[in-house]
């Protein structure tokens, strides 16, 4: 599994949303700091399934799917981080006929990489149309959208993902993240995180300091504004 850091400088992103994002990310910013200082625990993370690329497992839910012979090219690029080369390789691809939706999420996560969120989110979508139940793609989705400062079409996203699998831990951890550090929403980011705990087989301890900590600052709360 890949584990997607909070990149602090996404609020330099300008948009409807960046008067907000650039608040939201300065106290990250602030938090990161104070952590590392008195050497508490990290921001909590994201966590996102493996890229796609050459993951037969995320394969198996995405069809149809490209010949292994046309992919192979794709994977090698992705695999050594060429991502240029990679989005060379998929939009000629696209151009010659609609991508599968496997090779979309490919798009998306290039895309990304190339800081291109627009462009990603679009991929993503288009892959959501093939597969409107993939957790893979639901995640991806809703992150990009957290990350262009579009909040609430985040959760619906992350929700959307519990709704089609409720014992899907790293939906609920990543909704968890959204409400507690860029909504502000506590008494929810608990919530989600107690369900996140709730789907493992064994405990999380580094989770269990994020809702030891989250407990404390909604404890610390004035009434009447839980």
């Amino acid at each position: 599994m890949i584990v997607l850091m909070i990149v602090i400088n996404r609020g330099c992103w300008l948009g409807p949303q960046a008067p907000q994002l650039h608040k939201v990310t300065t106290r990250a910013a602030w938090l990161v700091l104070l952590a590392q200082l008195h050497g508490c625990t990290l921001l909590p993370i994201e966590a996102l399934p493996a890229d796609p690329a050459g993951a037969a497992n995320i394969g198996q839910l995405l069809v149809p799917a490209l010949d292994p012979a046309v992919r192979q090219p794709i994977v090698a690029a992705m695999a050594e981080r060429q991502w240029q080369q990679a989005q060379t390789l998929l939009l000629a691809l696209a151009a010659a006929s609609p991508l599968p939706a496997m090779d979309e999420l490919n798009l998306g996560i290039v895309s990304e990489h190339l800081n291109l969120p627009l462009a990603a989110e679009q991929a993503y979508r288009r892959a959501l149309a093939q597969q409107p139940d993939n957790i893979a793609v639901l995640n991806r989705l809703a992150l990009n959208l957290r990350q262009q400062g579009q909040f609430a079409a985040a959760v619906a996203y992350y929700q959307q993902a519990i709704a089609i699998d409720p014992g899907h831990a790293d939906s609920h951890r990543n909704l968890g993240i959204l409400y507690d550090l860029y909504l502000g929403q506590w008494p929810e980011a608990l919530a989600a995180y107690e369900a996140y705990q709730r789907c493992l087989s064994s405990e999380d301890p580094q989770m269990n300091l994020w809702v030891r900590d989250l407990r404390q600052r909604i404890s610390k709360q004035p009434a009447g504004t839980q």
